[in-house]
């Protein structure tokens, strides 16, 4: 990436800069036409720092659906899930369409803290406690609190296991780990020049 900093309009970079100052900010960087415009890292962090992308990831993901259906692994948004993971089978995921995941209406009910079905799911993903198949299999439990309050496609809700979804799709439509597919794809067509991690 090239850079052309201090080229966003006054008003712009007035707003970059105070959302880059908010509270628990680390790192704020905007890019346009291929240019990195603004660049701020706060709190000790450098761009030799691994940083954590929280919702970003989410957008990331849906690119990689991208690449996947360019490539021909997926054949069309409205297939559904069950047609990649065959797991899914009975799940209020395995009956959503890619495009209702996308669009983050899936119709499983998670909203809870942070769009996990339950306080603590990030923490014992992290400590391989879980995986994400194990909780979206909890989908074919038809207690109402886990299962479809609507159906696929009809009202947006936030949640991380949309986009875990998304991640299975990929890796079974592209017969490699989702890691090996953000490599080859987002990070070599990005041209990235550290190394990132998935």
């Amino acid at each position: 990436l090239e850079y052309n900093l201090g080229s966003l309009p006054p008003r712009i970079a007035e707003q970059a800069e105070a959302v880059a100052n908010a509270p628990n900010r680390v790192t704020l960087t905007l890019i346009e036409k291929n240019k990195v415009v603004f660049n701020k890292r706060s709190n000790g962090v450098s761009d030799s720092n691994l940083v954590v992308s929280y919702s970003m990831a989410k957008s990331l993901t849906y690119m990689m659906v991208g690449y996947a259906m360019c490539e021909g692994h997926i054949k069309d948004l409205d297939d559904k899930v069950v047609q990649y993971v065959p797991e899914l089978e009975g799940t209020a995921y395995g009956r959503s369409s890619i495009k209702n995941i996308l669009n983050m209406s899936s119709g499983a009910n998670a909203s809870g803290a942070h769009g996990e079905p339950y306080q603590g799911l990030t923490a014992e993903l992290r400590d391989q406690k879980t995986s994400y198949l194990d909780n979206l299999l909890k989908y074919k439990d038809p207690q109402t609190r886990l299962f479809q309050k609507v159906k696929p496609g009809d009202a947006f809700d936030y949640k991380n296991l949309d986009t875990a979804t998304l991640m299975l799709v990929i890796e079974k439509a592209t017969k490699q780990p989702f890691h090996e597919w953000y490599e080859l794809t987002l990070v070599k067509g990005a041209g990235l020049e550290r190394t990132s991690a998935w």
